[in-house]
């Protein structure tokens, strides 16, 4: 019982963040990839698979076939056949594992931090129950059922494996589950298996001992690699990167380094050791941290080379989030010992609420959408009405992770429109539009023709390919630090040329219109209010 004792700040906090995640999943719709998964892939070509929606996946059968058929020519992870076979079970089931690994994933980074000891440290398990919501991009589509089986599952392999992979002198039963361990994890995602075999050859390297039992371990790695590098992920590499072989490397390379917030708390902290204990201890300290250094090195360079940022940068910030607080205590070794305790509930109340209000608006979010497509599947026309909270009014502080699908991009709508069996491109109006005709919708404020209600903007119109955004106040999505960015770059308003796509597609008296996307106007224009959008001629 007093051993036990001990740990009682840490089973509270993981039984918050369990009951937290299964509630957010409990309750999120199915989102993104999850629509796709749902049907069986055919043995086409990929664009198929993500618009052109075939059979619903119903029977085993149509699972081994459709696993067959994804591995060759979709992406060939055993993470997407998880999600694939997935689709058999009850919602319910896997909604209740993505839980219990996302919980299983923040105890894993807390051992990797510093073994039991991490988890008898209060402000450490608070700081990584509350962190790990802010650091990792969950806003990337994390919401969806695959993706956590391409991102929570593989993280809480990855972890294990490097945690066995340190180990010495494993008994036979133990290695052979390890090399299961190992090729397993190695088979999950592309993303991960190289900067995990990058971590892994490290270790090897920078410690002699029980190099034959790791060399084997390296070698179930190996294997496992090679059926993740089937035709469907090479083909896909390629894909993604002619698709966006026009933006520069710079672009890529600033963008990412801007999303490391957490590397530049790393190397303060490291610069805080240098000016107090010299620069000895600086490097004594690169050479521990090393595996995890490299492995996220390589991972930044994979999302470089494949032109992908977010979550293609999942693994880099767990290993560069571990040896931050593993650096943390040698930087500042004489915090005192009260205010950790009291830094500790406070944050450990933060994440709760954080994640009350992450279930809050996610519900409101999922009912919405569940309200949406039961409509658009019963409706003849592709254009229904229908009231949907804007990505603009959702809180800064939820990390955008709650979200409309319907307005995250084009490919999100054609999924959707696929979904409900419809050809062209659906318009989600609102309500009070329903018995208007298409010449009385809401006029967009500006020199332009469109009508509809931002972020919907339709016109009769396909000529348009640019738009001048003039913006005012920040809407309740806007970050306090994009809200100061925003206040030195502009000031109170702000104009911004961007780029926009016409889809066309039909009112719902049949009457030919065109739905317009706009890029990304940048963190320091969107999200604000939008006084008004002006043709670019």
């Amino acid at each position: 019982m007093k051993k036990l004792k001990k740990y009682q700040f840490f089973i509270l906090a993981m039984v918050i963040i369990l009951a937290g995640s299964a509630c957010w999943q409990l309750i999120a719709s199915p989102y993104s990839d999850d629509f796709a998964y749902m049907q069986i892939a055919l043995d086409d070509e990929v664009g198929a698979f993500w618009t052109g929606f075939g059979d619903k996946l119903e029977t085993f059968d149509d699972a081994i076939r459709s696993s067959i058929n994804h591995y060759h020519n979709v992406n060939s992870r055993l993470s997407n056949i998880l999600c694939i076979f997935s689709m058999l079970l009850p919602s319910w089931v896997p909604d209740l594992l993505h839980a219990i690994m996302i919980t299983s994933m923040m105890i894993l980074i807390l051992l990797c931090i510093n073994g039991q000891k991490a988890l008898q440290s209060p402000i450490l398990v608070a700081l990584v129950s509350l962190s790990m919501w802010i650091i990792l991009p969950w806003h990337d589509n994390m919401v969806s059922s695959d993706f956590l089986f391409n991102y929570a599952w593989t993280t809480v392999m990855t972890l294990s494996l490097l945690l066995i992979f340190k180990q010495n002198n494993l008994s036979n039963r133990q290695l052979t589950g390890a090399c299961i361990l190992a090729f397993l994890t190695a088979w999950m995602h592309e993303g991960f298996t190289i900067p995990t075999g990058i971590a892994c050859i490290t270790i090897l390297i920078i410690d002699k001992d029980n190099r034959r039992q790791r060399m084997v371990l390296l070698g179930a790695l190996a294997l496992g690699a090679l059926l993740c590098a089937g035709p469907g992920t090479i083909g896909r590499f390629f894909e993604h990167s002619e698709q966006h072989q026009s933006v520069s490397m710079t672009y890529y390379i600033t963008r990412y380094l801007s999303q490391f917030t957490i590397l530049w708390i790393y190397l303060f902290l490291l610069g805080t050791i240098a000016f107090k204990q010299g620069f000895k201890t600086v490097v004594s300290l690169l050479l521990e941290h090393s595996p995890y250094i490299l492995g996220a090195a390589t991972s930044f360079a994979i999302s470089i080379m494949a032109s992908m940022g977010n979550r293609a940068l999942w693994i880099a910030l767990i290993f560069i989030t571990i040896i931050t607080y593993k650096t943390l205590p040698i930087a500042f070794p004489n915090f005192p010992k009260q205010t950790k305790q009291l830094l500790a509930v406070i944050l450990l109340t933060l994440t709760t609420s954080f994640l009350a209000g992450l279930c809050y608006w996610q519900n409101i979010i999922s009912s919405q959408q569940r309200i949406m497509l039961k409509e658009l599947i019963a409706s003849d026309s592709p254009c229904i009405f229908v009231d949907l909270t804007s990505p603009q009014q959702i809180p800064w502080w939820t990390m955008a992770i709650p979200r409309q699908y319907c307005y995250d991009s084009n490919m999100a709508i054609l999924t959707i429109s696929s979904y409900a069996n419809k050809t062209t491109h659906a318009v989600f109006a609102p309500a009070r539009f329903k018995d208007l005709d298409f010449e009385q919708w809401d006029k967009i404020p500006g020199d332009n023709p469109f009508r509809g209600q931002y972020p919907l903007l339709c016109t009769t119109d396909s000529l348009i390919s640019q738009v001048k955004l003039t913006v005012g106040k920040p809407l309740p999505a806007m970050s306090p630090i994009d809200r100061f960015l925003a206040s030195i770059s502009s000031g109170e308003t702000a104009e911004r040329t961007i780029k926009a796509y016409p889809y066309q597609t039909f009112d719902a008296k049949g009457n030919r219109i065109y739905v317009y996307l706009l890029e990304s106007a940048g963190r320091t224009i969107s999200n604000r209010e939008i006084l008004k959008i002006d043709v670019v001629k």
